[in-house]
């Protein structure tokens, strides 16, 4: 059928790549925001056995996750909080199967928020003793506090910090093209958006609501990018703007940075399975793809940019010896933003480190059910 056609054109005109980097971003840069708050408010307390990989993990991440989000140009949809209200649904449901199916985490009973409910004191050393929850706050032995604090996050703090990464990214990718001479249909949307927003659009706009009411459709949920070159290779920051390989280097950087992070954490859990048995690292492994897949794009992105630029304007054919004649060619399409160089940058390494990673053989089958040496974060 014809719509068949349609959308399989879409999807060929759009790489996986930045398809992957909008659907991991949606998950990657509230998530690790609210895996900062959380631990720091709720996991966290005096005299907490705090381990330098604690912190990469539950603040670093968060700081690098931030500059990758305001450097690029890549939007933050409204409507793309369903996909993290599903992930945090996926979790709840984990946590609730952990309860059911009698797994057990290390804790500490006597100090802390572990002394309550669920929590079996079996020694006196930290971390001896065994609890049915994986974390204090999401401990389904008291329902009612742990009810209360998943809706409060998942029907007003989420949405919240959503409606806020959407207003950056409104706002960062308006001044990304901010004096040029075209802009693209999303960025134009964009613009109007913001001056919704800002009371300077004038012919009744309708302010924010409006503007958000516009991002609320079904359509925005797909996952294609229109413009999805300029998109990508580009940057609201002015040096990466002018300098196109620096900025595909800072994403490249990202990427490994926290794939170390990723790497280190792993290796300092005993199983090494447990890592994923907490949110923490949940969102830890969907950063780095999403870093994988960001870097990916941009590297696309920017190839393409490279060749639209090298194609030569006004090109005449059909023009024989001795005589003229030739038919003129329609000049080929600018580069999208017009203030790109020539770029010339090796394929990034980072698929190869991607399968290496995810060909290893993990010890998820032979190590169950939990080790009691296992620890909890």
């Amino acid at each position: 059928p014809r719509w068949r056609l349609r959308r399989c054109a879409r999807w060929m005109a759009d790489p996986l790549a930045t398809r992957l980097a909008m659907l991991l971003q949606a998950v990657a840069l509230p998530g690790a925001t609210f895996v900062f708050i959380l631990f720091w408010t709720l996991v966290y307390y005096p005299g907490f056995s705090l381990k330098p990989v604690f912190v990469f993990t539950h603040g670093v991440n968060f700081v690098v996750v931030l500059a990758d989000f305001l450097a690029s140009a890549q939007p933050l949809p409204l409507i793309h909080l369903v996909y993290l209200v599903v992930y945090c649904f996926l979790y709840i449901l984990w946590s609730i199967v952990f309860d059911v199916a009698g797994l057990r985490t290390d804790c500490d009973c006597d100090t802390g928020p572990d002394s309550g409910a669920g929590c079996k004191e079996k020694g006196d050393d930290e971390w001896a003793d065994r609890c049915v929850y994986l974390y204090p706050s999401l401990n389904w032995r008291t329902l009612g506090p742990t009810i209360t604090l998943t809706c409060l996050l998942v029907f007003i703090a989420f949405p919240v910090l959503v409606t806020i990464y959407w207003a950056l990214g409104l706002l960062k990718r308006t001044a990304c093209w901010a004096g040029t001479q075209s802009l693209p249909a999303s960025i134009g949307r964009d613009a109007a958006d913001v001056r919704a927003c800002t009371g300077t659009g004038g012919g009744g706009d309708g302010g924010c609501c409006i503007a958000a009411s516009r991002e609320l459709t079904c359509a925005n949920l797909s996952l294609d990018v229109e413009d999805w070159v300029s998109t990508f290779a580009s940057s609201p920051v002015s040096y990466f703007a002018s300098n196109p390989t620096a900025y595909l280097g800072f994403r490249a950087l990202c990427f490994v940075f926290m794939f170390a992070v990723l790497i280190w954490n792993f290796f300092t859990h005993s199983p090494y399975w447990i890592t994923f048995i907490f949110l923490t690292n949940w969102t830890l492994a969907v950063q780095v793809l999403y870093h994988l897949a960001a870097v990916t794009a941009t590297w696309m992105a920017l190839k393409a940019q490279q060749q639209q630029a090298h194609q030569q304007p006004g090109q005449q054919v059909g023009e024989e010896e001795g005589g003229g004649g030739g038919e003129e060619l329609p000049d080929a399409p600018p580069p999208f933003p017009s203030r790109s160089r020539c770029l010339v940058a090796p394929p990034p390494l980072s698929l190869a480190l991607l399968a290496c990673f995810c060909s290893s053989p993990l010890p998820l089958a032979r190590s169950f059910p939990f080790s009691p040496h296992a620890r909890r974060f």
